[in-house]
């Protein structure tokens, strides 16, 4: 198994992936009235599968949705690293990407 980085920069964004062999539609937005960012993800034909999963640190944002088998069932995490930062600190506006990254694991 590996894991790998989405690469993401503090903007929306709207990406296409693949995800242990399956195509995906990553849009990434934020939230300001939560003041978190929220992800979106359709499927390859940009139809929706789990929209609003907001990006919180340290726990697999797809666990309690396993039963839709996105990326084949296996964890996608946030992490916060950088000087100063506490691993549990929730991405912001300004650091998603430098600061806060999001990462998912494949099978090979």
């Amino acid at each position: 198994m590996k894991i790998w980085e989405i690469p993401l920069t503090p903007r929306v964004q709207e990406m296409r992936i693949d995800i242990n062999g399956t195509l995906y539609t990553l849009h990434f937005k934020y939230n300001v009235v939560c003041n978190t960012w929220v992800l979106d993800i359709n499927d390859a034909a940009d139809a929706p599968l789990l929209h609003g999963i907001p990006l919180v640190t340290g726990t697999d944002l797809f666990g309690q949705f396993r039963y839709l088998g996105i990326g084949g069932g296996l964890p996608m995490i946030v992490m916060t690293v950088g000087p100063g930062r506490s691993p549990d600190e929730i991405p912001t506006w300004e650091n998603l990407g430098i600061d806060g990254h999001v990462y998912f694991q494949t099978l090979v």
